[in-house]
């Protein structure tokens, strides 16, 4: 049995890695957010896939930290603080949200990253500032935010698909 998914189908494939008590043959997941409490060790061997920016293998997050630690102007840090807020005060820090298994990170160049999640982790912090100024700048369309920033669009399952076929 081999078990895979992408975004939350990623997690629950985790986590079904995770707890089973047969190992399965593999677990390969995409763009897989972190699962709380129950990340450890598995006995299947899990892949996280993650494409280029995706903000979802982050997530949750403390939000206000990452704004912080990556905002290139004050402005840019006091509306995106703002924008947590009004979305409510939210705190994970309880929680111990983790990830398990090997990750294998696809970088804008297309190829896989040498340092994994150290790479990621760089790459996401460096696209956050414009990401998070298109998102700040993005007006209704359609009932829509309109915005098309890597953070939200490396998320989407054909990105992962053509991402994947890139490295074949």
């Amino acid at each position: 049995m081999i078990l895979a998914g992408h975004s939350l189908g990623g997690a629950l494939a985790a986590c079904a890695a995770v707890l089973h008590e047969k190992p399965a043959a593999a677990c390969y997941t995409y763009g897989q957010p972190r699962i709380g409490l129950i990340a450890g060790q598995s006995q299947t061997p899990i892949c996280r896939f993650i494409n280029r920016a995706d903000i979802v293998p982050r997530v949750p997050v403390d939000f206000r930290k990452l704004v912080r630690d990556s905002a290139d102007t004050p402005i840019v840090e006091k509306l995106a603080l703002k924008l947590v807020d009004a979305l409510g005060k939210i705190t994970v820090a309880d929680i111990d949200y983790s990830h398990a298994g090997e990750s294998y990170v696809i970088g804008k160049d297309g190829k896989l990253a040498e340092n994994g999640e150290a790479d990621y982790l760089k790459f996401l912090l460096k696209s956050l500032p414009d990401s998070l100024k298109s998102l700040l700048a993005s007006r209704l369309s359609g009932g829509a935010i309109a915005y098309k920033g890597d953070l939200i669009s490396d998320h989407s399952g054909k990105k992962y698909v053509a991402a994947l076929e890139k490295l074949a």
